[in-house]
Protein backbone atom coordinates (compact mmCIF):
# COMPACT_ATOMS: atom_id res chain seq x y z
CA UNK A 1 0.00 0.00 0.00
CA UNK A 2 1.33 3.46 -0.88
CA UNK A 3 2.77 4.98 2.32
CA UNK A 4 1.04 8.34 1.87
CA UNK A 5 -2.31 6.63 1.35
CA UNK A 6 -1.68 4.77 4.61
CA UNK A 7 -0.95 8.01 6.43
CA UNK A 8 -4.07 9.65 5.10
CA UNK A 9 -6.20 6.64 6.00
CA UNK A 10 -4.91 6.67 9.57
CA UNK A 11 -5.39 10.38 10.00
CA UNK A 12 -8.72 11.19 8.41
CA UNK A 13 -10.39 14.01 10.39
CA UNK A 14 -13.26 12.94 12.59
CA UNK A 15 -16.61 14.65 12.84
CA UNK A 16 -15.39 16.78 15.74
CA UNK A 17 -12.71 19.35 14.98
CA UNK A 18 -9.59 19.01 17.09
CA UNK A 19 -9.66 15.19 17.47
CA UNK A 20 -6.32 13.43 17.11
CA UNK A 21 -4.68 10.10 17.87
CA UNK A 22 -3.56 9.47 21.43
CA UNK A 23 0.10 10.49 21.64
CA UNK A 24 0.99 7.28 23.51
CA UNK A 25 -0.73 4.88 21.12
CA UNK A 26 1.32 2.16 19.33
CA UNK A 27 -0.48 3.20 16.14
CA UNK A 28 1.09 6.64 16.43
CA UNK A 29 4.56 5.18 17.00
CA UNK A 30 4.19 3.31 13.73
CA UNK A 31 2.92 6.43 12.04
CA UNK A 32 5.95 8.46 13.15
CA UNK A 33 8.28 5.81 11.73
CA UNK A 34 6.33 5.73 8.47
CA UNK A 35 6.46 9.50 8.11
CA UNK A 36 10.22 9.69 8.28
CA UNK A 37 10.82 6.77 5.91
CA UNK A 38 8.36 7.91 3.25
CA UNK A 39 9.80 9.25 0.00
CA UNK A 40 10.51 12.98 -0.13
CA UNK A 41 8.59 15.36 -2.38
CA UNK A 42 9.99 15.15 -5.94
CA UNK A 43 12.27 18.14 -6.73
CA UNK A 44 10.45 18.62 -10.03
CA UNK A 45 7.39 19.80 -8.10
CA UNK A 46 9.32 22.76 -6.70
CA UNK A 47 9.54 23.89 -3.08
CA UNK A 48 6.49 23.33 -0.95
CA UNK A 49 5.25 26.47 0.80
CA UNK A 50 3.95 26.59 4.38
CA UNK A 51 1.69 29.56 5.18
CA UNK A 52 1.13 30.45 8.84
CA UNK A 53 -1.21 33.13 10.17
CA UNK A 54 -1.37 34.59 13.67
CA UNK A 55 -4.33 36.82 14.51
CA UNK A 56 -5.53 38.45 17.73
CA UNK A 57 -9.27 38.77 17.10
CA UNK A 58 -9.92 41.21 19.99
CA UNK A 59 -12.52 38.97 21.59
CA UNK A 60 -12.51 40.66 25.00
CA UNK A 61 -14.92 38.96 27.38
CA UNK A 62 -18.33 40.65 27.79
CA UNK A 63 -17.57 41.02 31.51
CA UNK A 64 -14.71 43.36 30.63
CA UNK A 65 -16.33 45.49 27.94
CA UNK A 66 -19.18 47.96 27.83
CA UNK A 67 -22.42 46.28 26.87
CA UNK A 68 -23.08 48.54 23.91
CA UNK A 69 -19.65 47.74 22.45
CA UNK A 70 -20.31 44.01 22.72
CA UNK A 71 -23.76 44.34 21.14
CA UNK A 72 -22.20 46.38 18.34
CA UNK A 73 -19.57 43.69 17.76
CA UNK A 74 -22.28 41.06 17.57
CA UNK A 75 -24.51 43.10 15.26
CA UNK A 76 -21.65 43.79 12.89
CA UNK A 77 -20.83 40.10 12.92
CA UNK A 78 -17.11 40.80 12.85
CA UNK A 79 -16.22 37.41 14.32
CA UNK A 80 -18.23 35.59 11.70
CA UNK A 81 -16.71 37.86 9.05
CA UNK A 82 -13.24 36.77 10.19
CA UNK A 83 -14.34 33.14 9.93
CA UNK A 84 -15.84 33.80 6.48
CA UNK A 85 -12.60 35.32 5.21
CA UNK A 86 -10.65 32.35 6.56
CA UNK A 87 -13.03 29.93 4.80
CA UNK A 88 -12.78 31.89 1.57
CA UNK A 89 -8.97 31.97 1.64
CA UNK A 90 -8.87 28.25 2.45
CA UNK A 91 -11.24 27.43 -0.41
CA UNK A 92 -9.05 29.38 -2.83
CA UNK A 93 -6.08 27.14 -2.05
CA UNK A 94 -3.91 30.12 -1.14
CA UNK A 95 -4.94 30.54 2.50
CA UNK A 96 -2.80 29.68 5.52
CA UNK A 97 -2.55 25.99 6.38
CA UNK A 98 -1.91 26.86 10.03
CA UNK A 99 -3.81 29.59 11.92
CA UNK A 100 -3.05 30.72 15.49
CA UNK A 101 -5.82 32.76 17.14
CA UNK A 102 -5.67 34.81 20.35
CA UNK A 103 -8.38 36.51 22.44
CA UNK A 104 -11.17 34.14 21.41
CA UNK A 105 -12.36 34.23 25.03
CA UNK A 106 -16.11 33.75 24.63
CA UNK A 107 -18.68 32.02 22.47
CA UNK A 108 -18.96 34.83 19.93
CA UNK A 109 -15.24 35.24 19.30
CA UNK A 110 -14.70 31.46 19.35
CA UNK A 111 -16.63 31.40 16.07
CA UNK A 112 -13.49 32.71 14.39
CA UNK A 113 -12.06 29.25 15.06
CA UNK A 114 -15.05 26.94 15.04
CA UNK A 115 -16.64 28.35 11.87
CA UNK A 116 -13.41 28.76 9.90
CA UNK A 117 -13.75 25.48 8.03
CA UNK A 118 -10.47 23.94 9.17
CA UNK A 119 -10.68 20.19 9.81
CA UNK A 120 -8.50 20.33 12.94
CA UNK A 121 -9.26 22.87 15.69
CA UNK A 122 -7.37 22.68 18.99
CA UNK A 123 -8.29 24.92 21.91
CA UNK A 124 -5.91 26.18 24.57
CA UNK A 125 -6.45 25.89 28.31
CA UNK A 126 -9.67 26.94 30.01
CA UNK A 127 -10.21 29.18 33.01
CA UNK A 128 -8.52 28.23 36.27
CA UNK A 129 -9.97 29.44 39.56
CA UNK A 130 -10.07 32.27 40.56
CA UNK A 131 -9.62 33.63 37.02
CA UNK A 132 -12.70 34.45 34.94
CA UNK A 133 -11.41 33.63 31.47
CA UNK A 134 -9.45 30.88 29.78
CA UNK A 135 -6.41 31.27 27.54
CA UNK A 136 -8.45 32.38 24.51
CA UNK A 137 -5.96 30.71 22.16
CA UNK A 138 -6.61 28.25 19.32
CA UNK A 139 -4.60 26.53 16.62
CA UNK A 140 -6.40 25.65 13.38
CA UNK A 141 -4.74 23.19 11.04
CA UNK A 142 -5.20 21.91 7.54
CA UNK A 143 -2.98 19.00 8.56
CA UNK A 144 -3.80 16.10 10.90
CA UNK A 145 -2.96 16.79 14.53
CA UNK A 146 -1.27 13.89 16.31
CA UNK A 147 -0.44 15.50 19.68
CA UNK A 148 -1.22 18.61 21.68
CA UNK A 149 -0.49 20.11 25.08
CA UNK A 150 -1.19 23.39 26.85
CA UNK A 151 0.12 25.26 29.89
CA UNK A 152 -1.06 28.20 32.01
CA UNK A 153 1.44 30.90 32.99
CA UNK A 154 2.13 31.41 36.67
CA UNK A 155 2.86 35.16 36.52
CA UNK A 156 0.68 38.06 35.37
CA UNK A 157 -0.14 41.66 36.21
CA UNK A 158 -3.00 44.11 35.66
CA UNK A 159 -6.12 43.16 33.71
CA UNK A 160 -4.25 40.21 32.22
CA UNK A 161 -4.73 38.38 35.53
CA UNK A 162 -8.45 38.08 34.80
CA UNK A 163 -7.63 35.53 32.07
CA UNK A 164 -5.69 32.28 32.26
CA UNK A 165 -3.02 33.22 29.75
CA UNK A 166 -0.75 30.43 28.59
CA UNK A 167 0.66 28.55 25.61
CA UNK A 168 -0.50 25.80 23.24
CA UNK A 169 1.52 23.23 21.29
CA UNK A 170 0.35 20.92 18.52
CA UNK A 171 2.24 18.46 16.35
CA UNK A 172 0.93 18.01 12.83
CA UNK A 173 1.66 15.62 9.99
CA UNK A 174 2.30 17.26 6.61
CA UNK A 175 1.51 14.55 4.04
CA UNK A 176 3.00 16.54 1.14
CA UNK A 177 6.38 16.44 2.87
CA UNK A 178 6.24 13.11 4.72
CA UNK A 179 7.17 15.26 7.69
CA UNK A 180 5.83 16.27 11.08
CA UNK A 181 5.95 19.86 12.31
CA UNK A 182 5.70 21.38 15.79
CA UNK A 183 3.49 24.47 16.08
CA UNK A 184 3.15 26.82 19.07
CA UNK A 185 1.06 29.83 19.97
CA UNK A 186 0.74 31.97 23.09
CA UNK A 187 -0.60 35.27 24.38
CA UNK A 188 1.71 37.08 26.77
CA UNK A 189 1.14 39.95 29.23
CA UNK A 190 0.26 43.29 27.63
CA UNK A 191 1.55 46.76 28.51
CA UNK A 192 -1.80 48.28 29.45
CA UNK A 193 -3.02 50.40 32.39
CA UNK A 194 -3.43 50.03 35.28
CA UNK A 195 -0.30 47.87 35.13
CA UNK A 196 2.98 49.77 35.04
CA UNK A 197 5.18 49.00 32.00
CA UNK A 198 7.98 47.73 34.26
CA UNK A 199 5.57 45.33 35.99
CA UNK A 200 4.16 44.12 32.66
CA UNK A 201 7.65 43.48 31.34
CA UNK A 202 8.59 41.58 34.51
CA UNK A 203 5.52 39.35 34.16
CA UNK A 204 6.25 38.82 30.47
CA UNK A 205 9.85 37.84 31.21
CA UNK A 206 8.58 35.21 33.64
CA UNK A 207 6.15 33.96 31.00
CA UNK A 208 8.98 33.74 28.46
CA UNK A 209 10.86 31.46 30.87
CA UNK A 210 7.77 29.27 31.25
CA UNK A 211 7.31 29.18 27.47
CA UNK A 212 10.94 28.21 26.89
CA UNK A 213 10.65 25.33 29.36
CA UNK A 214 7.40 24.25 27.65
CA UNK A 215 9.11 24.20 24.25
CA UNK A 216 12.08 22.22 25.56
CA UNK A 217 9.73 19.63 27.05
CA UNK A 218 7.34 19.22 24.12
CA UNK A 219 9.13 19.74 20.82
CA UNK A 220 10.71 17.01 18.73
CA UNK A 221 14.31 18.09 17.97
CA UNK A 222 14.24 16.02 14.79
CA UNK A 223 11.68 18.26 13.08
CA UNK A 224 11.23 22.02 12.53
CA UNK A 225 9.07 24.16 14.79
CA UNK A 226 7.16 27.37 14.08
CA UNK A 227 5.77 29.82 16.67
CA UNK A 228 3.09 32.36 15.78
CA UNK A 229 1.52 34.52 18.47
CA UNK A 230 0.76 37.81 20.19
CA UNK A 231 3.94 38.04 22.26
CA UNK A 232 3.22 41.62 23.35
CA UNK A 233 6.81 42.68 22.76
CA UNK A 234 8.43 44.71 20.00
CA UNK A 235 12.04 45.06 18.81
CA UNK A 236 14.53 45.86 20.11
CA UNK A 237 13.79 44.99 23.70
CA UNK A 238 14.98 43.12 26.75
CA UNK A 239 12.05 40.71 26.54
CA UNK A 240 12.42 39.93 22.82
CA UNK A 241 16.14 39.30 23.33
CA UNK A 242 15.41 36.98 26.26
CA UNK A 243 12.87 35.08 24.16
CA UNK A 244 15.33 34.40 21.35
CA UNK A 245 18.06 33.36 23.79
CA UNK A 246 16.01 31.03 25.99
CA UNK A 247 13.80 29.51 23.28
CA UNK A 248 16.60 29.25 20.74
CA UNK A 249 14.32 30.53 18.01
CA UNK A 250 14.91 32.89 15.08
CA UNK A 251 12.49 35.72 14.42
CA UNK A 252 11.10 35.39 10.89
CA UNK A 253 10.79 39.15 10.34
CA UNK A 254 14.39 39.68 11.46
CA UNK A 255 15.57 37.00 9.06
CA UNK A 256 13.64 38.62 6.22
CA UNK A 257 14.98 42.07 7.10
CA UNK A 258 18.55 40.72 7.13
CA UNK A 259 18.26 38.83 3.83
CA UNK A 260 16.23 41.47 1.99
CA UNK A 261 14.74 38.82 -0.28
CA UNK A 262 11.31 38.20 1.29
CA UNK A 263 8.13 39.24 -0.50
CA UNK A 264 5.25 41.17 1.02
CA UNK A 265 5.36 43.95 3.61
CA UNK A 266 8.39 45.61 5.20
CA UNK A 267 9.55 43.20 7.96
CA UNK A 268 11.32 46.06 9.76
CA UNK A 269 8.00 47.81 10.33
CA UNK A 270 6.51 44.63 11.80
CA UNK A 271 9.48 44.28 14.16
CA UNK A 272 9.22 47.85 15.35
CA UNK A 273 5.48 48.45 15.49
CA UNK A 274 3.78 45.07 15.98
CA UNK A 275 3.54 42.82 19.03
CA UNK A 276 2.58 39.89 16.78
CA UNK A 277 5.53 37.85 15.55
CA UNK A 278 6.59 34.50 14.15
CA UNK A 279 9.66 32.44 15.02
CA UNK A 280 11.15 29.19 13.76
CA UNK A 281 13.55 26.53 15.04
CA UNK A 282 15.37 24.06 12.77
CA UNK A 283 15.26 20.31 13.33
CA UNK A 284 17.84 17.65 12.58
CA UNK A 285 15.91 16.53 9.51
CA UNK A 286 15.02 19.92 8.11
CA UNK A 287 14.55 23.62 8.70
CA UNK A 288 12.22 26.42 7.65
CA UNK A 289 13.21 29.46 5.60
CA UNK A 290 10.88 32.50 5.70
CA UNK A 291 10.07 33.88 2.25
CA UNK A 292 7.17 36.29 2.79
CA UNK A 293 5.78 38.62 5.48
CA UNK A 294 2.28 40.09 5.10
CA UNK A 295 -0.03 41.99 7.45
CA UNK A 296 -3.55 40.84 6.61
CA UNK A 297 -7.19 41.40 7.67
CA UNK A 298 -6.76 45.13 7.19
CA UNK A 299 -10.01 45.68 5.30
CA UNK A 300 -12.83 46.97 7.55
CA UNK A 301 -16.21 45.32 7.87
CA UNK A 302 -19.25 47.59 7.71
CA UNK A 303 -16.91 50.54 8.17
CA UNK A 304 -15.35 49.16 11.35
CA UNK A 305 -12.01 47.40 11.95
CA UNK A 306 -12.25 43.66 12.41
CA UNK A 307 -9.87 43.82 15.38
CA UNK A 308 -7.38 46.09 17.12
CA UNK A 309 -4.66 43.92 15.51
CA UNK A 310 -3.89 43.05 11.93
CA UNK A 311 -3.23 39.45 11.02
CA UNK A 312 0.38 38.46 10.42
CA UNK A 313 0.79 35.81 7.72
CA UNK A 314 4.21 34.47 6.84
CA UNK A 315 5.36 31.90 4.30
CA UNK A 316 8.16 29.36 4.61
CA UNK A 317 9.87 26.76 2.48
CA UNK A 318 11.30 23.56 3.94
CA UNK A 319 15.00 22.90 3.59
CA UNK A 320 15.78 19.23 4.07
CA UNK A 321 19.01 18.21 5.82
CA UNK A 322 20.94 15.30 4.43
CA UNK A 323 21.60 12.43 6.80
CA UNK A 324 25.29 12.18 7.81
Amino acid sequence: MNIMLLLLALLQPSARGGDFLDKNSPELDGLRAAVFHAPARPPSQGPWVLRVLTYNVHGISPTLTAQDEQIQAQSLGRYREIARRLREARASGSGPQIVAIQEAWHGLSARTATESGYPYVVKGGGAKFPKLGGSGIYILSEFPVVASETIAYKECTGWDCVATKGALHVRVVVPELSQTLDVYTTHMNADEPPAKPADSRKARMAQIKDFAAFVRRTRDPAVPAVMAADFNFTYPGEDSALFERLVGASNSEKSCAASGDCAGDDPRAVLKDSVDHQFYIPGRQGSLKPTRVAQTFREPHNGKPLSDHWGLEESYILLRHRAP
